[in-house]
């Protein structure tokens, strides 16, 4: 518990510093504000950072969405202790592994005989700790580059930290068209309300370059999805707050983009929203492969609320009242 306590205050520190980095305002003037916004509009320190409080007016920031009220939904929809099966990635994987679409292994089961199988015929694995998040620690592994000393890879993989193995997945041709460099997921959040699945939001993860995560804070683009047509209606946006109305790399335009297979993927949803009683908000990370969409892993214990709002910045107003009529409707 201290631990913790002590993590979640270098954290705050951190961000207190960026803040006063970014904005101009005097340091006492953020602190007071951050304290009245708190208590007046359920942020948190990374809200006030992360939305730009720091350049909006009141009745804007009131649009918004915030840490707190994200806080409650998941109480009240998630039993504290099941989210566990959403935060250890291979108890996950074994539940979830008929909508996976793809082989895996854990890293510190596997006898060398089963790895020299499992590799065979494949280029890359992708390697990611059982408990990591955000894409910490996570790895591509190029196979080849062993010259086909397959003891020496297994020895590497198996002095890791525990974790999980998998096939590499490649996207769908018209993902990859935006950018090829890693893999771009879905983020779709949905809420088990009254026993029917309710897609609250859909996010467009891109990925931005030689990079491992394609989540804005590992930075990957993020643009918002219309749930009911699968296409993209922001544009993208990165860590900086920067908006791109095409890829910085590729030049395809993000606004207007069709997720392929989007209808496969509300059918993907609706199968799964409640395979866990008891964890009824998730954000479910979503690949697009040529042969349709596989669960890439489900975010219990933080589906995010920033996510979905931080591509309609520029527009100063958040999501508030749009979620809490998605969150009344029966």
């Amino acid at each position: 518990m201290l631990s913790k306590t002590i993590k979640v205050l270098k954290n705050n520190i951190r961000i207190l510093k960026d803040i006063f980095r970014t904005t101009k305002k005097k340091k006492i003037q953020v602190i007071k504000e951050i304290i009245k916004y708190k208590k007046k509009y359920e942020i948190n320190i990374e809200d006030y950072l992360s939305f730009q409080f720091y350049n909006m007016e009141e009745d804007q920031i009131a649009t918004f969405f915030t840490y707190q009220m994200n806080n409650k939904l998941i109480d009240k929809s998630n039993e504290k202790s099941k989210k566990y099966i959403f935060n250890d990635k291979e108890l996950f994987d074994i539940i979830f592994d008929d909508y996976l679409g793809r082989e895996w292994i854990s890293n510190k089961s596997i006898s060398y005989e089963e790895f020299a199988e499992f590799i065979e015929n494949k280029e890359f694995l992708f390697y990611k700790k059982v408990n990591g998040s955000r894409g910490i620690g996570a790895k591509r592994i190029d196979i080849l580059a062993y010259n086909g000393d397959i003891e020496r890879l297994y020895n590497d993989i198996k002095a890791l930290d525990k974790g999980i193995v998998e096939e590499h997945i490649v996207a769908h041709k018209d993902i990859n068209k935006i950018c090829d460099t890693g893999l771009s997921t879905i983020r779709v959040v949905t809420l088990n309300q009254n026993g029917k699945c309710k897609i609250l939001h859909g996010v467009f993860m891109i990925i931005n370059g030689d990079i491992v995560n394609c989540e804005v804070t590992g930075g990957g683009l993020s643009a918002c999805i219309n749930v009911h047509t699968g296409i993209v209606e922001t544009d993208a946006v990165d860590v900086k707050r920067n908006f791109y109305e095409t890829h910085p790399i590729s030049g395809e335009k993000i606004k207007g983009f069709q997720i392929p297979y989007w209808e496969e993927v509300v059918q993907l949803v609706n199968k799964i929203y409640d395979k866990v009683p008891g964890i009824n908000y998730v954000g479910w990370d979503i690949a697009i492969t040529e042969d349709g969409p596989i669960v890439i892993e489900g975010n219990a214990s933080w589906p995010s609320h920033r996510i979905w709002q931080i591509p309609y910045l520029r527009e100063k107003r958040g999501k508030k009242q749009e979620m809490k009529q998605k969150l009344a409707e029966s």
